[in-house]
């Protein structure tokens, strides 16, 4: 698999905006990040320096989604900060892993 293949794109949003490439409140604050075989949500928010405490709502693909779930090369990783926690778990059903 090439490295162009083997990235996921992870949009930050509110606080985690720091963790973004372009950290401008008017880019749209996506990091494209490699991903390998096996690895989940957790791998990914770790290596990129967040901290998982930080974190409110993960969307994985668009499902409302927990830190155990795999990513693979492709996917679209939306992570929400504390701050901006929503209602989301009254409206979406959680998918914590695979």
């Amino acid at each position: 698999m090439s490295e162009e293949q083997s990235l996921i794109e992870v949009h930050l949003y509110g606080q985690l905006r720091r963790f973004a490439p372009d950290r401008d409140a008017a880019g749209e604050s996506v990091a494209l990040i490699s991903v390998k075989d096996g690895e989940t949500i957790l791998d990914i928010v770790r290596r990129m320096g967040i901290e998982p405490q930080e974190l409110s709502h993960i969307f994985l693909n668009a499902e409302y989604s927990g830190l155990k779930r795999r990513i693979g090369a492709g996917d679209r990783l939306g992570l929400f900060p504390l701050d901006m926690g929503l209602l989301y778990k009254q409206y979406f059903p959680k998918k914590e892993s695979d």
